[in-house]
């Protein structure tokens, strides 16, 4: 019955274990003294050393109960709770030392950048780079600084829920679920988890090109812009390829 009591105990079952210790103690109490351990003495003297191996049985039982229960896991303070990871990205894009393309845009001018998208290419003297808008509406643009690049981006998913919300190289809200986010200080690549399928690219070539390619939604267009390594393919069913817009200043380079 002691046995079964500690069993109990082991498992969580605290409560029922102490009835059944209890129990055990009072069923070899009620043993001992009727084997009359000390029967040729005085019945004070046997009461007494019943009792005494009685109460040495009981402290050995509460000793070991104590000893086998479980130890409750230990709680952090509030102030101790591990802070959740945030996920960061660089202060700044920085330029890699990549070489730029060749592309239909052929040589740009000297103060110039170059934005490549896929195949197709585009340049303009800005620091402000709107780089996709939807009516005109920035969905990606970036900011050139004497520190470097600052990425501005909002990714929406077929059914026109933002996905992710990026401002100055900085998350604005929660990422997806499904989305991870592979960083350097050169570039930025969103992947969706489910499929291993990258989503947006971006890469700062060098001082005076940028690649950009992806899918990107809108919850105005039925059907996405697809940019891949080959074609820009527009909602509208248009389809661009080793195609250069050039020369736009800080207007938008493509905008569907």
């Amino acid at each position: 019955m002691a046995l079964a009591a500690y069993a109990f105990l082991l498992t969580g079952a605290l409560k029922f274990s102490v009835v059944l210790l209890a129990a055990s103690w009072i069923v070899i109490t009620i043993s001992i003294f009727k084997h009359k351990f000390f029967e040729k003495k005085l019945r004070k003297h046997q009461i007494i050393g019943n009792g005494l191996i009685s109460l040495f049985i009981g402290i050995v039982f509460c000793f070991v109960w104590i000893w086998m229960q479980p130890q409750p896991t230990p709680t952090l303070k509030a102030a101790e709770q591990p802070k959740p990871i945030e996920q960061k990205l660089f202060a700044y894009l920085v330029p890699d030392t990549a070489l730029s393309p060749i592309s239909a845009c052929g040589i740009p001018p000297p103060a110039a950048i170059t934005i490549y998208y896929g195949s197709d290419a585009g340049y303009t003297s800005g620091n402000n780079l709107k780089l996709i808008s939807v009516d005109n509406t920035p969905l990606i643009s970036a900011k050139r600084t004497s520190s470097g690049l600052l990425m501005s981006l909002k990714l929406f998913d077929n059914k026109g829920k933002v996905i992710a919300n990026i401002v100055d190289n900085k998350f604005v809200g929660k990422l997806a679920d499904n989305l991870a986010v592979n960083n350097t200080e050169h570039t930025l690549d969103i992947f969706d988890k489910n499929d291993d399928r990258l989503i947006f690219h971006f890469r700062y070539l060098n001082p005076k090109a940028m690649e950009i390619l992806g899918v990107f939604y809108h919850p105005t267009k039925k059907l996405p812009l697809v940019i891949d390594e080959n074609r820009a393919l527009f909602p509208n069913g248009a389809e661009f390829s080793n195609y250069c817009s050039g020369g736009v200043g800080e207007a938008t380079l493509i905008n569907f």
